[in-house]
């Protein structure tokens, strides 16, 4: 079987955020291989973007596009960077930025020592 088409949709601002503060999800029953794009959210860094996680816990990219994030160490390794649940082979030592891509609806998980790094989502 081939790929199917890809599918338009249109999401309201009223029920899904705007084009600066997109994160909230939808769930889409028997949508496996629907992919959504927020064609309002515009290139370069976003803001709002959210806060690094705690260690080990997975972030969701709910903004509807697929996102650069830029990993920036802050004193501490970061050991281990996986999107979903696939580890992408990215560290970081005590300095030092990785960019990642994260697509739309796929979750990044950063691993790491005591100090959180920060991130830049759209870089």
């Amino acid at each position: 079987m081939g790929s199917a088409a890809p599918v338009a949709v249109e999401l309201s601002e009223a029920c899904h955020g705007t084009a600066t503060a997109p994160h909230t999800r939808s769930s889409w029953a028997g949508a496996a291989n629907l992919k959504i794009i927020n064609t309002r959210l515009g290139p370069g860094i976003w803001s709002g973007a959210l806060a690094v996680p705690a260690t080990t816990v997975a972030q969701v990219n709910m903004s509807y596009q697929d996102a650069t994030v830029c990993i920036t160490s802050r004193g501490a390794a970061v050991t281990a960077i996986k999107v979903d649940s696939t580890t992408t082979g990215l560290m970081l030592g005590t300095s030092g930025t990785v960019v990642v891509w994260v697509p739309s609806g796929h979750s990044i998980t950063p691993t790491y020592a005591s100090t959180a790094p920060t991130w830049v989502w759209g870089c």
